[in-house]
């Protein structure tokens, strides 16, 4: 009887140490799944939304490091426009080459930079309205897209050495020698004819520039998506050594250009309000300017189509995309002579 007894001990052990020793049950184990493939599914959302995240605020420095670039390139063009060395007034300008009288056309050949009465110029809205203005000799439609075009002349605040304006490269260059009561605007060419014994005198670089937006020589497919439109780009029309005018692509991603020009009407160096540039009757009134510049990025965003609305000075621009955009603005003080 002992020994059965010992025996049943025994038996019921094994019983008890294989139910202590058993498995998950297929619940159990479906419960652990699900539990793990939530933990995992939320770890994945995390990761897209700071991939996404990141991708974007990336794309927010870029816009903003561009735009930077461009409002100082601006910025700095209208701070020098109506500069003409250390002469009194335009009007006792001479030369070979002499000064233009102020036109809302442009030609493209030296000509365009001899308009020194008007160091400052600008189309509303420009090339957008057909036979609005009449600007393509310099600016053909098929390099603009839209907004405003402002066109700056002034003179380089270096002084140019003999050597330089000699220089065979310069010949159909503009220069512009002034001193006090004096100036001659001329070509390379013509240095020896316009040359004059009043002292102190410099030499100066003419620069004439028309910035505007017009479709960038980049497409889109270079950034590796599928273009909705032609990248936007800031532009600039400048007048080279050579008496041409060539284009220039300066800051990819500028979509949209704006200014407002503040007149003073009382002459008293104050603004009395800001208009558009077909509110301008009197360029020389403008001691003021507001520009503003749109840039978005090259590809467009995963996620629902946005409608977007800015204010743009006067102007608004409407779109309904997935790109990402900054608005840039700026104010610049103006001494024109």
């Amino acid at each position: 009887m002992g020994r059965t007894m010992r025996a049943g001990n025994l038996k019921a052990g094994r019983v008890k140490l294989l139910r202590t020793q058993r498995g998950m049950t297929l619940t159990e184990l479906m419960v652990a799944l699900l539990l793990n493939l939530v933990v995992v599914a939320g770890l994945a959302t995390t990761y897209l939304q700071l991939k996404n995240h990141y991708r974007a605020q990336a794309t927010l420095n870029e816009l903003h490091e561009e735009g930077q670039y461009a409002l100082q390139q601006i910025a700095d063009e209208l701070r020098h426009a109506g500069f003409w060395g250390n002469i009194a007034s335009t009007t006792l300008i001479q030369g070979t080459s002499p000064p233009l009288p102020p036109s809302t056309t442009c030609v493209k050949d030296s000509r365009w930079g001899r308009v020194v009465e008007q160091p400052l110029f600008g189309l509303n809205d420009a090339l957008s309205v057909p036979n609005k203005y009449n600007y393509t000799d310099c600016i053909p439609r098929q390099d603009y897209l839209r907004g405003d075009i402002v066109v700056v002349r002034y003179v380089t605040p270096e002084i140019t050495a003999p050597a330089t304006i000699n220089d065979t490269q310069n010949r159909q260059r503009l220069f512009l020698t002034a001193s006090l009561t004096k100036g001659a605007l001329f070509q390379g060419k013509d240095y020896a004819a316009n040359q004059f014994n009043l002292f102190p005198q410099a030499t100066h670089a003419v620069n004439s520039h028309a910035y505007y937006i017009g479709p960038s020589a980049v497409d889109s497919d270079n950034f590796n998506c599928t273009p909705v439109a032609p990248y936007p780009a800031l532009f600039r029309k400048t007048l080279t050594s050579n008496g041409t005018l060539q284009r220039e692509e300066l800051v990819r991603g500028v979509e949209e250009l704006q200014l407002l020009y503040g007149i003073d009407t009382t002459s008293d160096g104050a603004v009395d309000r800001y208009v558009n540039a077909d509110g301008v009757s009197d360029w020389r009134q403008v001691v003021s300017v507001r520009f503003w510049l749109l840039l978005r990025s090259a590809c467009e965003e995963p996620g629902p189509t946005i409608q977007h609305a800015y204010t743009l000075g006067d102007s608004s621009f409407n779109a309904s995309d997935r790109y990402r955009r900054v608005v840039m603005t700026r104010s610049i003080a103006l001494h024109l002579q």
